[in-house]
């Protein structure tokens, strides 16, 4: 088998160029559904499904608390960004239709552009989705840059969950250490199937050398969306800890992120005595 796939990444040639005027100007502001879909990476529940009490996102400038949107309030968030592209009715249309085939906010932008472009007859609009998207990500990945991972555990799990929940496959991240346990460095190591996902300890020791790191965080998560680790799981974390031992850097965890929750190697104390 080949050595770790690393995620394509898209090149300045596919940039999406916004329109100069919108078909109308949105009921919602588009800022609202950043923060909708950050809850729902969190939650992982659509928004009108969860009891009272749920979902209220907390830490909101002035002390103030947002309650969670009701599906047909999701729907508008999301009509109102296909609207750049797309007339009125046709963005509820489209927006409603999205949100019945993929469950959740979260997963329709999780969805490939491809898929979206079909979806939507616009590959300008799917294109702007996966903006969105990217965005989101951007904003619950910044408090883990901000303070050492680990005083963070909540913005770490915040941040995985959100980025790796909807993946179809498993996929194995590194995020690489200082040595005040500050994130210097994130990268793809490999990409596998529903049920499996390579590690190469030798390509993870060289990149570990390569990024200068103290220590590293194993990510992957699990598709079925149970984080329950398996036996191969538990094992290769150990050789893997046992092997970074060798060369001075400490494996400071390895999370396995599900849908709604991860598990914690550290957490759980299985890598102590490594």
């Amino acid at each position: 088998m080949d050595d770790g796939n690393l995620i394509d990444r898209p090149g300045n040639a596919g940039r999406t160029q916004l329109p100069d005027a919108r078909w109308r100007t949105p009921n919602v502001p588009l800022e609202d559904l950043l923060r909708v879909v950050k809850d729902d990476g969190r939650q992982g529940v659509f928004p009108g499904a969860r009891r009272a009490g749920r979902g209220v996102p907390r830490n909101e400038p002035n002390g103030s608390e947002t309650a969670s949107l009701a599906p047909a309030e999701t729907a508008d968030l999301l009509a109102s960004a296909l609207e750049w592209f797309v007339p009125p009715l046709l963005a509820r249309r489209h927006a409603s239709t999205l949100l019945e085939r993929h469950g959740t906010l979260g997963a329709v932008l999780a969805a490939s552009s491809e898929r979206l472009a079909g979806q939507l007859e616009s590959r300008d609009a799917a294109a702007f989705l996966k903006v969105i998207q990217a965005l989101v990500i951007a904003v619950v990945r910044e408090p883990i840059q901000e303070r050492p991972l680990i005083n963070s555990p909540s913005a770490l799990d915040a941040y995985l969950r959100a980025s790796l929940r909807h993946e179809p496959v498993e996929c194995v991240r590194l995020l690489f250490l200082n040595g005040g346990n500050r994130l210097i460095g994130e990268e793809v190591h490999s990409r596998g199937t529903v049920n499996h996902c390579p590690l190469y300890p030798r390509e993870v020791v060289r990149r570990v050398i390569e990024m200068n790191a103290n220590a590293l965080i194993l990510v992957h998560n699990h598709p079925s969306g149970d984080p329950t680790p398996s036996p191969q799981d538990s094992e290769m974390t150990r050789n893997l800890a046992q092997t970074l031992k060798r060369i001075g850097v400490s494996l400071h965890d390895h999370v396995i992120a599900g849908a709604n929750t991860s598990f914690s190697f550290r957490s759980h104390k299985l890598l102590d005595g490594i």
